[in-house]
């Protein structure tokens, strides 16, 4: 009974602590990398700009203004999975080491930089469980995550970073 104890305590020991109150973030056609969390997705609605008709008087629309930029609040793990996600997503695009721009070859080299993630929103009520899901499609990263170290700071590390995008899309889904 001593060795099953040991065990228990030695596999809780294991287990890295919930990571409540955040989204889980995965990227289409990238299975291979752990799903990765964030706090907070920030990004302007649709705007629309009006402007008078000199002869009717009334309002017509002048522009339509699709968001093209999308903020994430990222919380690292202990693996720092998502400083090195960009590091890799960066090296499609600059060599550091040779200090050069990297041009793609190809469509498919092309294709590679752009990643749609898909954050996944869940929704507890009653004893319907709703799932939502935050597409958002063709980002393009436009910095590395900053890197602060601190013996004083007990809070958890995330990173604020803007990427471009072509679009987004919802999807509700109930269990």
């Amino acid at each position: 009974q001593i060795n099953i104890a040991n065990e228990a305590i030695a596999g809780i020991v294991r287990w890295r602590p919930a990571l409540s109150n955040l989204y889980e973030v995965a990227f289409q056609g990238m299975e291979n990398i752990s799903v990765l969390h964030c706090s907070e997705i920030n990004f302007p609605g649709l705007q629309l700009s009006f402007g008078r008709h000199l002869g009717t008087k009334k309002f017509a629309l002048e522009n339509c203004q699709l968001p093209e930029e999308v903020t994430i609040t990222w919380r690292e793990d202990y693996k720092h999975s998502v400083r090195r996600f960009h590091e890799n997503w960066f090296a499609l695009f600059y060599d550091r080491n040779n200090d050069k721009f990297i041009s793609a070859t190809n469509d498919t080299d092309a294709l590679k930089r752009y990643k749609t993630a898909i954050v996944t929103i869940q929704d507890l009520r009653g004893s319907l469980y709703k799932v939502g899901r935050l597409y958002l499609i063709d980002m393009l990263p436009t910095k590395i995550p900053d890197l602060s170290l601190g013996w004083a700071n007990d809070a958890a590390m995330e990173y604020q970073l803007s990427y471009k995008i072509s679009d987004w899309k919802w999807e509700w889904h109930v269990l």
